[in-house]
């Protein structure tokens, strides 16, 4: 399945919001995917714990773990710090009627468990992690503890589930009641078969991610970049955050919330879509479908709240009720993000099995061999020029070869 047949449908946003995007994308190359979910994930920190919905006796709030996938090189930055500028703005002490207001952090970037988890343990209405590459977040968890407590720790943290951390060298615990963390952070594809590997597969960590690979991902020549942009793109975008803040009461330190609800036919629109998708997986056989689909059920109640309050901001929604309209964007939303992982699902088996047969090929050659050597093994076996290559610049960088001179290796283990 390839990325030009999933372009994100940033048709499920309200006007302003599609407005923003296609003009980033005309501006600055902003590809329209990672833009859409950039902002996506902005409005869920801004939204944090003041609107949820209850299904079934079960708690709903707007969180989301989003990955943006694309070669090194692509445009993966721009967007996200364009759609988080205001919120690390915010960050700062905000100077009102002379008196200094501090409330409390919205957004982080480089940070340990423990220290998270501290942080978690005081905030109240919800916070936003932030990383340029996600392979280095995931590289660092259980560096400091055997096991996996780190795993464990932020799939408890995506179900909102009640966490508990014993401080080491400490008599301190850290509990977080119903925590909200949402998690946004760049990803090659060649590092994600390492990053999901088959133990995050199996203990659900892929499926609590929302992946957005972006055909049109290249990044602008520098001279198309000098100019700024218009000056009311990013004003507008930030009194677009500062307002849905204000909504929650983050400017009071006070956690306005309020519970959402659905209309009747939304409702049944969402019971049948759910019911329905489960019986076509499960009857297919397919496993890792119905896995990754019973995340996306949940998923989509949480776009329903981001989608409710990003139309409420444009007066288009009533207080607190999700309409049929409103349920029926949520749930294209989420079927796209389920077709986006399963392509990353089985672009990572694909890349496995080109992995293993690329170290089928250095394992036939001399321990000190040329590039041209490698192409004609790899011609043998059937592998691309573009992969071997690859292949081998990334075993150069893990240690395993030596580069000795231009088009010449070493074999260090």
């Amino acid at each position: 399945m390839g990325t030009e047949t999933l372009e994100f449908p940033i048709e499920v946003f309200p006007q302003k919001i599609q407005d923003f995007i296609e003009e980033l994308y005309r501006e600055k190359s902003f590809p329209k995917g990672y833009t859409a979910a950039a902002m996506l994930f902005a409005v869920s920190i801004a939204v944090g714990k003041s609107r949820y919905l209850k299904m079934n006796g079960t708690v709903s709030y707007a969180s989301v773990f989003v990955a943006i996938v694309g070669p090194r090189g692509s445009n993966k930055t721009g967007p996200v710090n364009f759609a988080l500028k205001p919120l690390y703005g915010v960050n700062m002490p905000q100077i009102k009627d002379d008196s200094t207001f501090k409330g409390l952090q919205l957004i982080v970037k480089d940070i340990t468990t423990e220290s998270l988890a501290k942080m978690l343990s005081v905030n109240n209405r919800g916070l936003g992690l932030h990383r340029d590459e996600l392979a280095a977040f995931f590289g660092a968890f259980n560096k400091y503890n055997r096991g996996h407590e780190d795993d464990e720790y932020y799939l408890s943290v995506w179900s909102g589930d009640s966490t508990v951390v014993n401080r080491k060298g400490s008599e301190e615990t850290l509990i977080s009641l119903e925590p909200f963390l949402s998690i946004i952070g760049g990803l090659q594809p060649e590092k994600i078969a390492n990053t999901f590997h088959q133990g995050r597969i199996d203990n659900g960590f892929f499926d609590r991610f929302l992946f957005v690979w972006d055909p049109a991902s290249s990044k602008p020549l520098l001279w198309d970049t000098e100019e700024d942009l218009p000056s009311n793109i990013g004003t507008e975008w930030k009194d677009y955050l500062l307002s849905i803040l204000n909504m929650s009461g983050y400017f009071t330190n006070a956690l306005e919330t309020q519970e959402l609800s659905f209309s009747s036919d939304a409702r049944l629109f969402l019971t049948a879509w759910q019911n329905g998708k489960e019986s076509i997986y499960h009857e297919e056989g397919a496993s890792m479908k119905t896995a990754l689909f019973r995340k996306n059920q949940l998923y989509a109640l949480r776009f329903c709240i981001l989608l409710h309050v990003m139309f409420a901001m444009d007066n288009q929604t009533d207080s607190n009720h999700n309409g049929f309209k409103t349920v029926q964007k949520a749930t294209k939303l989420a079927k796209y993000f389920m077709d986006m992982s399963l392509h990353t699902y089985y672009w990572e088996r694909d890349e496995k099995r080109n992995r293993s047969a690329c170290a089928a090929v250095l394992k036939r050659l001399q321990p000190d061999f040329k590039t041209k050597e490698a192409l004609a093994v790899a011609c043998q076996m059937g592998i691309s020029e573009r992969s071997i290559k690859q292949y081998l610049h990334d075993q150069v960088d893990s240690g395993v070869l030596q580069r000795t001179a231009h088009g010449e290796y070493h074999k260090v283990q």
